[in-house]
């Protein structure tokens, strides 16, 4: 955790603030995924909701996007389709490293919910080795427990 906090963060995140760019806090859904999404039959209309709204950075939204319980992972389209809308912050050839660290969030909130919750952490943990060996080190030996 202390790599996380104190060398993939302030690297992957800090970055974003860096060199004259600014991040503008937004309000997001919070819980955006495909059981949170209708379509009215009668005129087609798109509805969201059972939002669990809070400010973030933009890129927030989708990293719940990227985790395996959701069926969105199965189609980058749904992540191309928001890039296309919106675009990814500055640098952009980190925004899947930055998708996998929001991801951790939803993981853990998720595994404490399920039968298997141990090897949705251990996922998330795996994440964040990845990352950290990435931006702030070598693997610190995170394991099940």
């Amino acid at each position: 955790m202390e790599d996380t906090l104190t060398k993939v963060i302030p690297r992957l995140i800090g970055i974003l603030e860096r060199d004259g760019r600014s991040i503008k806090p937004c309000l997001i859904h919070g819980d955006l995924w495909e059981s949170n999404i209708g379509t009215d039959s009668t005129n087609g209309n798109i509805y969201i909701f059972d939002a669990a709204a809070y400010y973030a950075h933009n890129e927030m939204e989708i990293g719940i996007w990227r985790v395996d319980h959701h069926k969105m992972v199965e189609n980058e389209a749904y992540r191309q389709e928001y890039a296309e809308q919106f675009k990814k912050s500055e640098p952009a050839d980190e925004w899947d490293d930055r998708l996998k660290l929001y991801g951790v969030k939803t993981k853990l909130m998720y595994s404490a919910g399920v039968p298997n919750g141990a090897d949705v952490r251990q996922k998330a943990l795996d994440d964040l080795q990845d990352l950290i060996e990435k931006y702030g080190g070598e693997h610190t030996g995170l394991t099940r427990s």
